[in-house]
């Protein structure tokens, strides 16, 4: 005695086949992307720090103030309070420098760069402590930002 079987009943195996070999390229694509914009949002959050830390800096007189000093912690209680980040907490690094701009521009300008530790969401495509998928890191560990604002209240010095 002999049994037929269905068609139907042999494709189900075929898609579950297809599905075990698919749905991991899915998950990797759709987590890739995922961090891919965690990643984008954190660099335009430290770029939109280090912005209003150079403008905030830029608006005192750097004969008086400490315009370093304002930029730096304005960066950083931008970053706490867009990306809930504490500065130099918990494995975070920050660090604000101001790079040289020569001896005097008129109007006189300030640079300001902030270099911020790249927290990953999941790890897949890198960053700080992750190698990413098969140990290629296609996310810097790394995020730098600069600005450029011309001093508001100063002479050329």
């Amino acid at each position: 005695m002999t049994r037929r079987l269905r068609s139907g009943s042999r494709r189900r195996g075929v898609e579950a086949v297809e599905f075990a070999i698919i749905f991991p390229l899915y998950l990797v694509l759709f987590f890739g992307v995922l961090e891919y914009g965690w990643f984008m949002f954190q660099k335009a959050s430290v770029a939109d720090a280090v912005r209003q830390g150079c403008q905030s800096a830029g608006q005192a007189d750097p004969a008086t103030t400490d315009y370093r000093l304002i930029a730096a912690q304005t960066a950083q209680e931008s970053l706490e309070r867009l990306l809930g980040i504490t500065c130099n907490a918990g494995g975070q690094t920050c660090a604000a420098s101001f790079p040289f701009d020569g001896p005097t521009f008129t109007p006189p300008r300030l640079t300001c760069e902030f270099r911020m530790t790249y927290v990953p969401l999941t790890g897949l495509l890198g960053g700080a402590g992750s190698g990413g998928v098969f140990g290629v890191q296609v996310i810097p560990s790394t995020i730098i930002e600069r600005s450029v604002t011309i001093f508001e209240n100063a002479e050329p010095f």
